[in-house]
């Protein structure tokens, strides 16, 4: 994954590959970036995704599910937000789905991932017990 303004340099170190951050270099982007994984790069990316941009153009500006001719001759993502209509709202200005306890008494609500981040967010979401840190050799030397 590339951060802007990061030199990236591998280290060895006790077996582990890593990454360390020069000193003579200005962490973080520029000031008027909009970064993927922030609220207002995730609500661009999703407006931008044209599956669920249509639903969020159609919850926006009608709350009334639409016609199922309205979506027969879209994608299946779409016909899949469509089934579950009921449980979409845009919270803090997220398309998000809404998932409740069998029980009732808790639901929670999860971000729609648009499909230009979802493979880097499930490699995240993935990373496994070393957080995607990638062993090199097991020995210290």
């Amino acid at each position: 994954m590339y951060c802007a303004g990061i030199r990236h340099t591998e280290v060895r170190k006790q077996g582990y590959v890593g990454e360390t951050v020069s000193n003579d270099v200005n962490i973080g982007p520029a000031p008027d970036t909009v970064l993927p994984w922030s609220k207002e790069g995730l609500r661009k990316a999703q407006h931008d995704d044209t599956d669920i941009g249509f639903i969020i153009e159609r919850l926006e500006g009608n709350k009334e599910k639409p016609t199922w001719d309205s979506v027969t001759l879209k994608s299946h993502d779409v016909k899949t937000l469509w089934g579950a209509w009921e449980r979409l709202a845009i919270r803090d200005g997220i398309l998000k789905r809404r998932f409740e306890a069998p029980d009732g008494l808790s639901e929670r609500w999860q971000v729609v991932w648009p499909k230009a981040l979802r493979q880097e967010f499930l490699q995240i979401a993935h990373g496994g017990m070393t957080g995607g840190i990638s062993v090199v050799n097991a020995r210290p030397s």
